[in-house]
């Protein structure tokens, strides 16, 4: 059971982050606009590529906004050394079967000037550019399936083979000795704390549990203009679709 006091731990909390944290974690997209230009004597209307917020999701969606809500937070908990994160090669790949992520590195990236270090997966291997998405999850399963260590076994019987993936990163975690695995898919955090099975050697947490364990932390001022940004990012983006999670 790992837990913090009120003041800055002796070390950093050591976190491995899901692969959806890091999309998430760019607060604009690009949209096609209409504007009105003059061509001569014509007046056109054409669309025109511009950056806008990401639009709030649905209410359906209300505890992963909550989740999506708490990631400048997060960031600068990393930034300020509170917290420390990490990817597995495991975790990249994942990102490469999902469609683009563009804005990395840019000044809308919450995480641009979080240092992000790799540990090595539980089970390394190689991996070929599959030729479409659907090879690339194949790719994904048999690989899997294909582990036949003692402990990933015991973990996916007792969590349910359906969330193997992330039984996966989380058995990366336990091996590389770090705090938490930090995740905003829901089922799998329940489907954790629900089974009694097994002892599980590293936190499994959400993003707004993450920050529930630093009550004293308080945003810098360019992070709160940033947060209110990220929690009013719909307000612009109206008349866009309101139930896309990415």
């Amino acid at each position: 059971m790992h837990t913090l006091s009120p003041s800055r731990p002796s070390r950093p909390f050591t976190v491995l982050l899901d692969g959806m944290i890091r999309p998430w974690g760019i607060t604009h997209e690009w949209v096609l606009e209409d504007q009105t230009v003059n061509w001569g004597p014509l007046t056109l209307t054409v669309p025109v590529a511009t950056v806008a917020p990401k639009p709030k999701l649905g209410p359906e969606h209300e505890w992963l906004q909550e989740q999506l809500d708490c990631l400048p937070r997060i960031a600068e908990l990393a930034e300020r050394g509170h917290i420390k994160c990490f990817t597995t090669n495991e975790i990249e790949f994942e990102t490469w079967g999902r469609p683009g992520v563009t804005g990395k590195a840019t000044e809308f990236d919450l995480f641009r000037n979080v240092a992000i270090k790799k540990i090595p997966p539980a089970v390394g291997r190689s991996f070929l550019w599959p030729f479409n998405n659907g090879e690339w999850k194949e790719r994904k399963d048999a690989f899997l399936d294909g582990i036949r260590n003692d402990r990933f076994l015991k973990l996916k019987e007792a969590i349910g083979s359906t969330h193997a993936a992330d039984i996966f990163h989380l058995w990366s975690a336990e091996k590389a000795g770090l705090d938490c695995f930090l995740s905003a898919d829901r089922k799998f955090i329940n489907a954790v704390r629900n089974q009694k099975r097994v002892l599980i050697r590293v936190c499994v947490l959400s993003p707004s549990e993450l920050c529930e364990r630093f009550p004293h932390f308080r945003l810098r001022p360019r992070w709160i203009v940033q947060f209110l940004l990220f929690k009013l990012r719909s307000i612009t983006n109206f008349f866009r679709k309101p139930d896309s999670v990415l």
